[in-house]
């Protein structure tokens, strides 16, 4: 699609946030934040581009993928890899301490389906990677307990907030605002996998 063609829409300002931990490089590296653990609520596949609506206004040349074999999970469309974040940070990787994750988790009620509220974009932390991740944001209160409930475990918060999300897409920082404003008129509902629970893995993890 021609980006002169591309209605920006009114000013936004989820890029006016507080800063994450990977923005303080030399902290992030003594961390090694990208080899912390996580644990994951898993949602099943839903296929954005089944849509008309969808196919006629964003353009699949738009989504980014990093050539940086670290950020592997910048991998443009991953709207079909459905997961949303429970905790990122774990200082012991999830499947190294299973019985540890299964025993804060044990009463706890998973939803059914999760809504989407809105979706934003998260711009990229990397200085030398011109992206942003199109997020849907979601809230049911039980979200709060499971992370309430995972943080006893040791761990680094890497945001200053919990902010459940659900990755959609990456796509070029250009066109962010011009994604976000399309499929906010798009109503996205979830629903939670049987095999809810994720205990992250390298090939899994993103935070």
């Amino acid at each position: 699609m021609d980006e002169e063609t591309k209605d920006p829409g009114p000013d936004m300002s989820y890029f006016k946030r507080t800063k994450g931990i990977r923005e303080f490089k030399e902290l992030s590296e003594s961390l090694k934040v990208n080899e912390l653990g996580c644990v994951m609520l898993r949602v099943d596949p839903i296929n954005i581009w089944n849509s008309d609506f969808i196919r006629e206004l964003l353009d699949p040349d738009d989504l980014y993928v990093s050539s940086n074999p670290e950020l592997f999970w910048v991998d443009g469309d991953v709207s079909n890899e459905g997961h949303l974040t429970l905790l990122y940070g774990l200082m012991t990787p999830a499947y190294e301490q299973k019985d540890n994750v299964d025993l804060v988790l044990e009463d706890w009620v998973r939803p059914t389906t999760v809504r989407s509220e809105s979706v934003t974009a998260f711009p990229s932390p990397f200085d030398n990677e011109n992206y942003a991740a199109i997020v849907a944001r979601v809230y049911v209160s039980e979200l709060d307990d499971a992370h309430a409930r995972l943080s006893y475990l040791p761990h680094v918060d890497v945001h200053a907030k919990y902010l459940p999300h659900i990755t959609l897409f990456y796509v070029k920082a250009s066109v962010a605002e011009y994604w976000v404003n399309v499929l906010n008129r798009f109503p996205l509902e979830f629903t939670v996998s049987e095999d809810w629970l994720d205990y992250g893995s390298k090939d899994a993890k993103k935070a």
